[in-house]
């Protein structure tokens, strides 16, 4: 390879440890990599956030379009899982790079038993060294070795190691024992968009349901919201 895998660390539980009741982005991305001696040759890291994801927002993911586009080989980015998938897709949909780019995580904390963070990590790097990803380009979600473009990928369980799925499509590909396995056509499934303005507002989501009414609709639009979702 001409140039090591940039691994850009954002926070979530990947980089997280007990604090008080609950959990904390404690730990740098020079510290998640540390414990695998086996990336040592193979990334170059950098820190570019430490928070929980549902604390993303665009100036971050603004940040990390820069980086990509700074970067000539692939990019891997550790990132919380709750919005990891809102994160690829919009890099994929402002994508301004060949590179490929691949976000993983973690859904058990390094300090908690069955930590999956290192085993997704080291899948990650190896998914994006494959020779098709780099050609293909492309932003996807790598977790338990399933490799799923980020047009369809959701996330489907709030703690199970294989949260990440594609309805109706199933991963792109799979990080194996035995190598690379590629099920369907790597790249972007996405349009790319304008980048010349960055989103700005704030577009709230209602969920309907039975008995709800309207109500919630009419509060956001009196707000003078963009829009409503």
């Amino acid at each position: 390879m001409s140039e090591r895998v940039l691994v850009v660390s954002t926070g979530g539980t990947i980089a997280s440890t007990a604090d008080g009741d609950g959990a904390a982005p404690t730990k740098t991305g020079e510290e998640l990599v540390a414990a695998i001696p086996e990336l040592t040759d193979r990334i170059r890291v950098e820190n570019l956030a430490q928070r929980p994801s549902v604390d993303m927002d665009f100036d971050v993911l603004e940040r990390l379009r820069e980086r990509v586009a700074a970067h000539d080989a692939g990019v891997v980015v550790t990132h919380g899982t709750d919005t990891m998938s809102e994160s690829a897709y919009y890099v994929d949909l402002l994508r301004d790079s060949g590179v490929p780019v691949v976000f993983t995580g973690a859904q058990r904390r390094q300090d908690q038993p069955g930590a999956d963070g290192p085993a997704n990590l080291v899948a990650t790097v190896t998914a994006v060294e494959q020779q098709a990803v780099r050609s293909a380009g492309g932003v996807y979600v790598c977790l338990n070795g399933e490799l799923h473009a980020a047009r369809t990928v959701v996330k489907g369980h709030a703690w199970r190691p294989d949260t990440f799925e594609s309805p109706g499509q199933g991963p792109v590909g799979a990080v194996a024992p035995g190598g690379f396995e590629r099920y369907r056509e790597l790249g972007s499934y996405s349009t790319t968009l304008p980048t010349a303005e960055r989103p700005t507002g704030d577009v709230p989501l209602v969920k309907p349901g039975i008995g709800g009414g309207r109500e919630a609709i009419d509060r956001a639009l009196d707000t003078a919201v963009p829009g409503v979702g």
